[in-house]
């Protein structure tokens, strides 16, 4: 049924735009994580000026599902650190 959506999901490439993002930013994989690796993670954050990268140890591409109390804490802290989003 969903099959026919992995090919362009594959294909999909938007790291040509990542250096125009200029809000805050996060980015988060896991260690285990096979669609965003830690690696990607790494290039993904370092395309985006002054964005903070996170790994959660031993979770996948679903980290929020897997450990979501480790996701909520590395989310609020970031969040925390974000002036204009601290409320």
């Amino acid at each position: 049924m969903w099959a026919h959506l992995i090919p362009p999901l594959l294909a999909l490439d938007v790291s040509k735009m990542l250096d125009v993002i200029d809000v805050p930013t996060l980015v988060m994989t896991g260690t285990h994580d096979r669609l965003t690796p830690p690696g990607a993670g790494e290039r993904i954050a370092g395309a985006i000026k002054g964005a903070v990268l996170d790994v959660i140890p031993e979770t996948g591409h679903m980290s929020m599902l897997e450990r979501p109390d480790a996701f909520n804490e590395r989310l609020k802290a970031f969040l925390a650190r974000v002036p204009a989003l601290a409320r």
